[in-house]
C-alpha cells in the first residue's frame, strides 16, 4: 500500500491509481527511480551502465537526479516567486521613501510646535519618540488591515478552492510585519533625530 503522491503531474487534482504487475499490464516506457547510498550525481552513470550491460538493445534516457527532474516543472513557480520577491522589495523601498518624505515634511511643518515643546521642558528623547510614534501610526494601521485581509483570503481559498491551507499561518502573522516595522523605523528615525536637534530659539523664529 503506497501513500498519496503525485504520479503524472505536479499540479492538478490527484486521481485514483492502482499499482499492477508489469507482466499484467506492460508499458512501452518504464521509469526507474533508485536510491543511492553515495552521491546522486555519480550514481546516474552507474545506473546507465548497469542497464546497458543487462540489455544493450534497450534505449535508455537517464534524466538525472530527482532535484534535476523537478527543476523544469517548478521553474515557472520559482520565477513567479522571485518576481514577487523583487516586486515586494521594490514596494517596500518605495514605502520607506514615501514615509521618509512625509515625516520630513511633517517635522518641517511642526518646527514651531517642536520648539515650543522643547522650550517648556521637552527633552530630545521625547521629541524623537513623538515623531516616531506619529510615523508608526499609519504603518500599524496598514499592517492590521493587511493581516486581516490575508486571513480573509486564506479563508476564501480554503472554502472555494481545492487548496489545503491553514487559516492561521504563524509565519504570516509574526514574520511578515518585522521587515515593515524595521523599514518604518529607518524611515522615521532620521526626521525624528533632525527634529530633536532643533534648538528652541531657532524653532520659535521659524517661518
Amino acid at each position: 500500500v503506497a501513500s498519496d503522491t503525485d504520479v503524472r503531474f505536479i499540479y492538478g487534482d490527484r486521481q485514483p491509481l492502482i499499482y499492477v504487475p508489469f507482466a499484467q499490464r506492460p508499458a512501452r516506457g518504464v521509469t526507474i527511480v533508485a536510491r543511492s547510498a553515495g552521491g546522486a550525481e555519480r550514481a546516474v552513470p552507474a545506473r546507465r551502465e548497469a542497464i546497458r550491460r543487462a540489455d544493450p538493445d534497450l534505449s535508455v534516457d537517464v534524466i538525472g537526479t530527482g532535484r534535476a527532474v523537478l527543476t523544469g516543472p517548478f521553474e515557472l513557480l520559482r520565477s513567479a516567486g522571485m518576481g514577487t520577491l523583487y516586486l515586494g522589495a521594490f514596494t517596500l523601498l518605495l514605502s520607506m521613501v514615501g514615509l521618509f518624505g512625509v515625516q520630513s515634511h511633517a517635522v518641517s511643518y511642526r518646527t514651531r510646535e517642536i520648539g515650543v515643546r522643547m522650550s517648556v521642558g521637552a527633552s530630545a528623547r521625547q521629541i524623537k519618540v513623538m515623531v516616531i510614534k506619529d510615523g508608526y501610526r499609519p504603518v500599524v494601521e496598514g499592517l492590521m488591515l493587511g493581516l486581516c485581509g490575508g486571513l480573509a483570503g486564506r479563508v476564501l481559498a480554503r472554502a472555494y478552492m481545492d487548496v489545503e491551507v491553514a487559516v492561521v499561518d504563524p509565519v504570516m502573522l509574526l514574520v511578515t510585519p518585522v521587515p515593515l516595522l524595521l523599514a518604518a523605523f529607518c524611515a522615521c528615525y532620521w526626521p525624528a533625530a533632525r527634529a530633536a536637534n532643533v534648538g528652541p530659539t531657532v524653532a520659535l523664529r521659524w517661518e
